[in-house]
């Protein structure tokens, strides 16, 4: 059973302790045997191309954004005629959102593992200096805009700290839906099949991320406070006050630059008491390319991983969170942690980009619409209008060219 996963050096199935020993486990319990193969984004550029020569692996982990294209282009198979067959999976025990990302007119292209949660971060030391007290954050965008105000230092037209570029971190310019989600905004209708941004609650929830620019001096000023600095390097060094970025980011990276660093952390503040918990939240996801030579055994594989004590074992070692709801909320995941208690109540509302046929359109036509907005090129319902339309144009061509 051939095994294409992305080539994180944590993950590797021949040299890390923990992959070495679930291979081994699989090989033991499964009747088949594990041939993993790292690849460079779980061979993401390649999948199409050994697909179409008939030598595809039998699973992938790989992006989970593309599954519903793939699925469209019968790069994929569905995986509901095993699904039946599963000794682990229930749907009603995933994240309802992170299941409906991977399906497609009526069919589940894909399943999520890895999953993270985006976190703000705040500096510790600028809270204190602010007034402000870091173990009682903002709870609502008037709050958000209280701590950015105390917290933001200019002096004469240089920024010495910017308290928070809400595009700055995880996600960029695509967390734009956080507090559009939080608002009861949908970016498209049921079926996917309708774009549905251009509308008041994207006004509201832009209008208020350009607020945020605007009580730091506004875009113009902010962007060549960016200029070649690392956003993460920028939070750790104390130029930044917030940042929104995944959970693992509190191990991995920011004391790689500041060994002392102090931070606390938060969810999304809301727009109000009555506001939607959403979050924005990463993925990679399993798939079963077509024409495999062993579709059963690659099935096998993503059961396996779906199974309550490797998912445990894998979240925790793999600073993820589990993709079993049970297990995610579960005394042995979360272990007395604040932290862990927090990022699994973000996860009801945890989504990622749109998953449609189409998708990298739509990614790119996210991001001019955004640019446009803040670089003062477009109001927000001009911009919205041309997301829309650039979305739907990119996801209707897609699939009348198939």
């Amino acid at each position: 059973m051939t095994f294409w996963y992305h080539s994180f050096p944590a993950w590797n199935f021949d040299t890390e302790e923990l992959p070495r020993a679930l291979r081994a486990q699989f090989d033991e319990t499964s009747g088949f045997k594990m041939i993993p193969l790292g690849r460079p984004n779980g061979g993401f550029n390649d999948v199409q191309t050994v697909v179409a020569a008939g030598t595809a692996p039998d699973v992938v982990k790989t992006q989970s954004w593309v599954q519903n294209e793939w699925g469209v282009l019968e790069i994929v198979q569905p995986l509901d005629p095993w699904l039946g067959t599963a000794q682990n999976i229930q749907f009603d025990d995933l994240w309802k959102e992170k299941l409906n990302a991977t399906q497609y007119q009526g069919k589940t292209h894909a399943l999520s593992y890895s999953i993270d949660a985006r976190i703000i971060f705040s500096n510790t030391v600028q809270y204190l200096e602010a007034g402000l007290d870091p173990e009682n954050p903002p709870q609502t965008w008037a709050d958000m805009e209280d701590a950015v105000t105390k917290t933001f230092k200019k002096q004469g037209d240089d920024i010495q700290v910017l308290s928070w570029d809400p595009f700055r971190g995880s996600g960029g310019v695509h967390t734009w839906m956080v507090p559009y989600w939080q608002l009861g905004g949908e970016i498209f209708n049921e079926d996917k099949t309708k774009f549905t941004v251009n509308n008041e609650l994207a006004v509201e929830a832009l209008t208020w991320l350009m607020r945020i620019y605007d009580l730091q001096g506004g875009w113009p000023s902010i962007a060549p406070f960016h200029t070649d600095k690392q956003n993460r390097e920028q939070t750790a060094n104390g130029e930044m006050t917030h940042y929104y970025e995944g959970n693992a980011v509190r191990n991995a990276f920011f004391r790689k630059f500041h060994p002392d660093f102090e931070f606390h952390y938060f969810g999304y503040p809301l727009p109000s008491a009555a506001g939607v918990l959403s979050n924005y939240s990463g993925d990679w996801a399993f798939c079963m390319p077509n024409g495999s030579a062993n579709p059963d055994g690659g099935f096998a594989v993503i059961d396996f991983f779906y199974e309550a004590g490797v998912n445990l074992e894998w979240s925790n070692v793999m600073d993820r969170i589990p993709v079993r709801k049970s297990v995610a909320e579960s005394a042995d995941y979360i272990q007395d942690d604040p932290f862990k208690e927090l990022i699994i109540k973000e996860m009801d509302g945890a989504r990622f980009v749109a998953s449609v046929p189409g998708a990298r359109g739509v990614l790119g036509a996210t991001g001019e619409a955004i640019n446009s907005i803040r670089n003062g090129e477009a109001t927000i319902p001009d911009a919205m209008q041309l997301f829309e339309d650039k979305a739907q144009t990119s996801m209707d061509e897609f699939l009348s060219n198939q």
